[in-house]
């Protein structure tokens, strides 16, 4: 009876580590399972290199008459009379607003105070086909829209949903090689730390057929990707808000590597420019998130 009651204590205790291992198992292989839906929001995190020191920076802003003291500046746009001022909130309130200034005198020739419902904000925006396109973002995955605007009277032309599971806060909009390419600063329903990472989306030029192109390894954790910008030579330009570079990507066809990074230098300590730009005959303009100006600086893209 003894050796039969140490034969049952023997297999209950084999059987209970098997289970132990049994469940290690599962538990080390739930990642790879879990990773196998997240994986599209979800990768290493690498410092950028930062190749090239500040360029010299020359104000624009305190030429624009009219230019609000702390209103959110998100992006400018130009159709290279004009330039198209774009913020998501206005001093002592959210709303989200266009202001047409002519680059010659820096005159307030119009404006739309009242561009868009509060309840979503504007990210940055392009004059493209003739049309001004701005990137609106909401407070998830399950909201982005781009809306095209008239540049002669600043009205709404077109309010387009491009929603993309798991992809948030489009901020930036570009036309290039017959797509449609929206920068995302966040991406991933599937954990907190992923909701903030960087992607370009794809569509096709009536807006479906939406592709994903991951920036996270060179992005980070933190607030990624701010506009987009197309060069001539298969590149791509975005800003990077928490970490005051300016980051070329080249297109290989099936993604974007990372080719230069440049640094920026503050608008005020600890606060580093990275938001919506423009390009107008070599120059880059970069509406100021905090300063309140629209700034010029010129080095290669």
């Amino acid at each position: 009876m003894e050796q039969e009651h140490g034969a049952i204590r023997f297999l209950a205790a084999a059987s209970g580590a098997a289970m132990l291992v049994l469940i290690a198992v599962i538990v080390a292989g739930f990642p790879s399972f879990y990773g196998a839906v997240a994986a599209g929001c979800y990768s290493e995190y690498v410092t950028p290199r930062r190749l090239v020191d500040a360029p010299a920076m020359t104000l624009v802003g305190d030429a624009l008459s009219g230019l609000p003291e702390d209103a959110a500046w998100q992006g400018v746009a130009t159709d290279g009379a004009h330039w198209f001022m774009l913020t998501s909130e206005a001093p002592g309130s959210t709303k989200n607003q266009i202001r047409k200034y002519l680059i010659s005198t820096g005159e307030l020739v119009s404006s739309n105070l009242d561009a868009y419902s509060d309840t979503y904000r504007f990210s940055s925006g392009e004059i493209i086909d003739g049309l001004l396109y701005v990137a609106v973002r909401g407070d998830g995955s399950a909201w982005s829209h781009v809306v095209a605007y008239d540049p002669a009277d600043l009205s709404v032309v077109e309010d387009i949903d491009i929603a993309h599971a798991g992809y948030t806060f489009p901020e930036g909009v570009a036309r290039h090689d017959g797509y449609w390419w929206v920068v995302f600063a966040g991406c991933g329903t599937f954990e907190p730390a992923n909701a903030t990472k960087s992607a370009v989306i794809r569509y096709d030029a009536g807006w479906r057929n939406p592709v994903a192109y991951d920036l996270f390894t060179n992005l980070g954790a933190e607030i990624g990707g701010q506009d987009i910008w197309w060069s001539g030579d298969g590149e791509i330009v975005t800003t990077h808000h928490d970490r005051g570079a300016l980051q070329v990507w080249r297109w290989t066809g099936a993604g974007f590597d990372p080719a230069r990074t440049y640094a920026l230098p503050d608008e005020e300590p600890g606060r580093p420019y990275g938001q919506g730009f423009t390009y107008l005959d070599g120059t880059w303009y970069l509406a100021g998130r905090y300063s309140d100006r629209l700034t010029a600086f010129q080095f290669p893209p």
